[in-house]
């Protein structure tokens, strides 16, 4: 669809399978998506007219979430195993394919970096959803949040050095900002600023992109 919400293309056609998660690829020229058009949950790729939809994974744990890395040569996705999820990295062509994370509890919603270097995440290994941040290969892996709250939905700032995201900590869905420049978990320096307050849920962060 165009901006002015007019010239709308269907680039998925299917009645009964869901096709959701859509990821543009840094250079606009592809999306990635999961589709359930196998049965299960997979990752697939397509050129950004729909045309040469072509899969990714292919496996039985379901597979969501993708997210591409800043120079588009590489994602990150969620495969599911039972009750647990954690992050894989894998080529555009399903070569490559290299698990990150390996602790209990869920890792999910991964985000690369705009400078390509890291990869947000949300993690239930503590008991409840908290920010995590790693390096590009699984290693470096650090807490960003620590509440009893739930936190999710991260995203990136334009120049990587921020992050918005969603929690309920006092009380109701809002919008947190947080300097991630430090690595500090929450509470040594890095305590988030709440930007909404209303009685309404807030969520979905979107940063405005940086001007040219």
């Amino acid at each position: 669809i165009h901006s002015d919400g007019f010239s709308r293309t269907l680039l998925t056609l299917s009645t009964t399978k869901r096709n959701i998660d859509p990821a543009w690829s840094p250079d606009g020229g592809k999306i990635a998506f999961t589709t359930y058009r196998e049965g299960n949950a997979e990752i697939y790729y397509m050129n950004a007219d729909g045309s040469v939809q072509t899969a990714i994974t292919n496996n039985l744990d379901p597979d969501q979430q993708p997210s591409w890395s800043s120079d588009g040569t590489e994602l990150v996705f969620v495969s599911t195993t039972g009750t647990n999820a954690d992050i894989f990295k894998t080529k555009p062509n399903g070569q490559n394919l290299e698990r990150l994370t390996f602790l209990s509890g869920s890792d999910k919603a991964p985000l690369w970096s705009p400078d390509g270097t890291k990869i947000l995440f949300v993690s239930g290994r503590d008991g409840d959803d908290e920010i995590f941040m790693m390096n590009t290969d699984g290693t470096g892996q650090r807490q960003l949040t620590a509440n009893s709250a739930t936190d999710g939905d991260p995203v990136w700032s334009p120049d990587g050095s921020w992050i918005a995201f969603v929690s309920d900590r006092d009380g109701q869905e809002d919008i947190y900002l947080m300097d991630v420049n430090g690595y500090g978990t929450e509470g040594s320096g890095s305590s988030p600023t709440r930007l909404t307050s209303d009685s309404g849920r807030d969520f979905s962060p979107a940063w405005q992109p940086a001007s040219s």
